[in-house]
């Protein structure tokens, strides 16, 4: 055997297992950040502190890291992208409208928003 070739060779294997190396840490930094962030609420409507003249209205939103969420208390679900739309039927004067959401981990996170019917 050439021991010019097995220093190669050995050199290649080296630097295969450092590139495999690479990749894992970087997946696993990937995977990380659900640990670090943890769970998010977007509320996009309805804008909070508004008087509303009908009593639905459509909350809309997208969450992010959740693996269950409720509205009011109530179990509500999204699309692929994390979207929700649910009716949301307002009683007569001041309603707090409340989204909470747990990820795999446990971690809770909550949204409040106060709104007015006026009808």
């Amino acid at each position: 055997m050439n021991p010019v070739k097995i220093s190669n060779q050995r050199q290649v294997s080296f630097w295969a297992m450092g590139v495999v190396l690479l990749i894992c840490i970087i997946y696993a930094g990937f995977k990380m950040t659900a640990l670090i962030k943890g769970p998010a609420i977007e509320i996009l409507s309805p804008t909070a502190g508004n008087i509303y003249a009908s009593e639905l209205v459509v909350v809309k939103g997208k969450v992010e890291r959740i693996t269950k969420i409720y509205m009011n208390d109530r179990q509500i679900f999204t699309d692929n992208e994390g979207h929700f739309s649910e009716p949301l039927l307002l009683f007569s004067g001041y309603n707090i409208l409340t989204l909470k959401a747990t990820d795999a981990f446990g971690r809770k996170v909550s949204k409040q928003i106060e709104l007015i019917y006026q009808g």
